[in-house]
């Protein structure tokens, strides 16, 4: 897909590929080690690209939400876990910018001016074992106490889990003088004691974004730590978020499945993969991506309209995010490592045992 850019998005293009070119020296270590790429992290810090999201006035690059996307598929060229794992960074970080933007939230504010100031990383997990709307009430349970809440429960997918600075989650505060209450919060990892990752990421791909799941036993959570209180259970409650987490959450593949989309399509033609389904699969991904850049094109004053290529464009407006898992699976566990941008060398077998039965 050919694509028009501004000259704020090529900055932030650039960016991402002086760190891509860098980063795809060391993705296939990664991947076999399945260790956690810590030096892309400190150059991620370093370039400022972690804070890229965080407004300028707070200290930030105030890059918007179609640059960002733009420049996360130039970065997933270099190293998909890389750029997979600093995007739960931005997914977190995003939502305390709209929360910013909506209530301007005295926490929220020094909350987002500590990170653009540190260069911290942020990430977490509100996903939970046994529980498929964590959104409109998680089983993670706050007890109030003097000061905060003492928090209790499990959560899963903590990506990026062993380099965070701080670490965002929900918990449900039952006795909440309001009724069920749903906290998000951000605390220290480092310095709240109950709270633990556990070595559990050994997975086919993605192995290097330590995913890992968390446990909270007793852990404090003051109230300086709560950037948001909802009601569980309804649909206020739900909508108070849904504006925030929309936006920040549906563009976390699409932006890494394109930017991997060369590799996996040079790896599938090594394997039994037809010609029919490698274009299935890369028209797949292109329509996708489509209604998602046009739909933050339109939100970003001066941007440019991605240009399509023939029928894609039609094809993707009626695709939107609904049709992404085939190609997004495609994507991500494909691993190409002499192309330094793949997720899982088992995960190479794996699409070539997918794509004949897609096509």
């Amino acid at each position: 897909m050919n694509q028009i850019h501004t000259k704020d998005e090529q900055r932030f293009i650039d960016m991402a590929a002086r760190l891509a070119g860098e980063f795809a020296s060391r993705a296939a270590r990664y991947d076999e080690e399945g260790a956690f790429p810590h030096e892309n992290y400190a150059s991620l810090r370093e370039s400022g690209y972690s804070i890229m999201g965080i407004p300028e006035e707070l200290g930030g690059l105030g890059a918007t939400m179609l640059q960002r996307i733009k420049a996360q598929e130039t970065l997933a060229q270099g190293c998909g876990a890389t750029a997979l794992a600093i995007n739960m960074h931005f997914n977190a970080v995003g939502l305390l910018v709209d929360l910013w933007h909506r209530f301007k939230n005295p926490q929220v504010e020094d909350k987002l001016r500590q990170i653009a100031g540190g260069r911290l990383i942020c990430g977490g997990s509100a996903s939970e074992p046994d529980n498929a709307v964590p959104v409109m009430r998680p089983r993670t349970t706050a007890r109030r106490v003097n000061g905060g809440w003492v928090v209790n429960g499990r959560k899963i997918f903590g990506t990026q889990s062993i380099a965070l600075d701080l670490y965002f989650s929900e918990a449900t505060w039952v006795d909440g003088p309001k009724g069920e209450t749903i906290l998000t919060f951000i605390i220290p990892p480092r310095d709240s004691p109950g709270l633990t990752f556990k070595d559990d990421w050994h997975t086919m791909g993605m192995r290097a974004t330590a995913s890992r799941s968390t446990e909270m036993k007793d852990v404090f959570v003051p109230e300086s730590a709560v950037m948001l209180q909802r009601a569980a259970f309804t649909r206020a409650g739900a909508n108070c978020t849904r504006r925030s987490l929309t936006p920040v959450a549906s563009n976390t593949a699409l932006p890494i499945a394109a930017g991997t989309r060369p590799s996996a399509i040079s790896a599938a033609r090594e394997g039994a993969a037809s010609g029919r389904s490698i274009a299935n699969m890369a028209t797949s991904i292109d329509c996708a991506t489509y209604p998602v850049l046009r739909v933050f094109a339109s939100r970003s004053r001066g941007a440019a309209v991605a240009h399509v290529g023939h029928g894609a464009s039609r094809a993707g407006a009626g695709v939107g995010l609904g049709g992404t898992c085939r190609p997004i699976l495609l994507a991500l566990f494909t691993n190409p490592v002499r192309h330094g941008s793949g997720l899982g060398q088992s995960g190479l077998w794996c699409i070539r045992g997918f794509l004949p039965a897609w096509s």
